[in-house]
């Protein structure tokens, strides 16, 4: 049999784990900017700008409009916007649909992404990381995914006048 006190320290340490992850539950509508040091489990929906300082995981009844930065991205229901991670996956009943600049990605059969994808190098990741960690989102990032996402618009496919079947890249 337990002694009280040995309750005590077993609850207080339970506790304090799960003091590192935010619970949104499903009837819960946030706007706005959310910044979280810890993970996060989205049941609800949520509609702006989220960070995390740890791992993000979307329930099947989860969806988040918006950017996402966060180390790990987990998509069971839906996310829209842009959203800068180290790793992304997306499970069978998930759906991405928007920019996206991460450096792993694992798609699991019925997963569905919609968008564009660049891969950022881990530095870049590590320095989003810090700053999400210090509550204050960097632009680096943002702004590189932009550039990239304008460059790609700008590239076209022209015929040459030279050969008929040869394609060049014009500026």
């Amino acid at each position: 049999m337990a002694t009280n006190s040995g309750l005590i320290r077993f609850f207080s340490q339970k506790q304090s784990k799960r003091s590192d992850v935010t619970f949104i539950g499903v009837d819960a509508q946030l706007q706005g900017e959310i910044q979280l040091k810890g993970g996060a489990l989205i049941a609800g929906r949520i509609q702006g700008r989220l960070s995390s300082t740890s791992h993000v995981k979307v329930e099947l009844s989860g969806v988040i409009e918006g950017d996402v930065y966060c180390k790990e991205l987990k998509v069971c229901g839906l996310v829209k916007g842009r959203v800068f991670c180290d790793k992304l996956i997306i499970v069978s009943s998930g759906v991405v649909d928007g920019e996206l600049a991460c450096q792993q990605m694992e798609i699991y059969h019925g997963g569905q992404f919609i968008g564009t994808r660049t891969s950022v190098s881990q530095e870049e990741i590590v320095q989003e990381s810090a700053v999400v960690t210090d509550m204050g989102i960097s632009q680096t990032l943002e702004e590189e995914l932009l550039a990239m996402t304008q460059e790609a618009k700008e590239i076209k496919p022209t015929l040459s006048e030279t050969s008929p079947n040869s394609l060049n890249l014009a500026s």
